[in-house]
């Protein structure tokens, strides 16, 4: 709920939108840390550019308590475990049958 009023007021409230965004700019280099930390292990090709992979995990995270943040907690549990699971592999392989890389 949290999530979802401070969306909300960011649009009328400069100084909240400043300040929410350095804690997501802030929460996006904690991620693009791991995923460099991942690329030196080679477990992510060298060549990506990984502010895009970071934007849409961050993305994803955000919808999520945008859209459902309000589930109960079985439910919520259910959606964040398929995220995980389905949104990560996407990220990660993609969504293209015939890979050329």
């Amino acid at each position: 709920e949290l999530v979802r009023m401070c969306a909300t007021e960011m649009q009328h409230n400069s100084a909240m939108a400043a300040d929410q965004i350095e804690r997501i700019e802030s929460d996006k280099q904690l991620v693009r840390s791991f995923l460099k930390e991942r690329q030196a292990e080679g477990e992510i090709r060298s060549d990506v550019d990984l502010d895009t992979p970071t934007s849409l995990l961050m993305g994803c995270a955000y919808s999520m308590f945008l859209l459902h943040g309000s589930a109960d907690e079985v439910v919520w549990d259910q959606l964040v475990k398929q995220l995980v699971s389905k949104g990560v592999d996407v990220v990660m392989y993609g969504i293209y049958s015939q890979r050329t890389v």
